[in-house]
């Protein structure tokens, strides 16, 4: 895999020296209301461009993982909440044993015990009869 990526890389460097070299007249960018940037080589601006571009979308990945991360959490909450109350109406018996069975979560089923307190290494749960995929169908 190493080796596929230094070529990749080696190639792409041999098409950048490339366009570098046949683009280097200088341009100045006209934006409007008279704005006027400087003269560069056309390869500059577009290097730039594309720099720019690839820091804007790791900025807005960075975001949108930040807002699923928090949306995670606030539902592992809420499945801990449901989880508690489930089982204090089982211990007062206003839900029969038979009506509603206690299961699991899906997250303690899938990864043990440790996923409901949100360690990073979780267990791998015991198998099943029927297998580990059973579980989801």
């Amino acid at each position: 895999m190493g080796l596929i990526r230094g070529i990749l890389f080696f190639i792409l460097l041999i098409v950048g020296i490339g366009f570098a070299i046949q683009n280097d007249q200088p341009v100045s960018l006209k934006y409007y209301f008279g704005l006027v940037t400087p003269a560069l080589p056309l390869f500059l601006w577009a290097f730039l461009f594309v720099l720019v571009g690839l820091i804007l979308s790791a900025v807005w990945a960075f975001i949108s993982r930040i807002g699923l991360h928090s949306r995670i959490r606030v539902h592992r909450r809420s499945i801990e909440e449901l989880e508690h109350e489930r089982d204090r109406l089982q211990d007062d018996k206003k839900i029969p044993e038979g009506t509603a069975p206690v299961q699991k979560s899906f997250l303690t089923r899938i990864f043990g015990e440790k996923a409901r307190e949100g360690e990073g290494g979780q267990e791998v749960p015991p198998p099943h009869e029927k297998g580990y995929f059973s579980i989801l169908a």
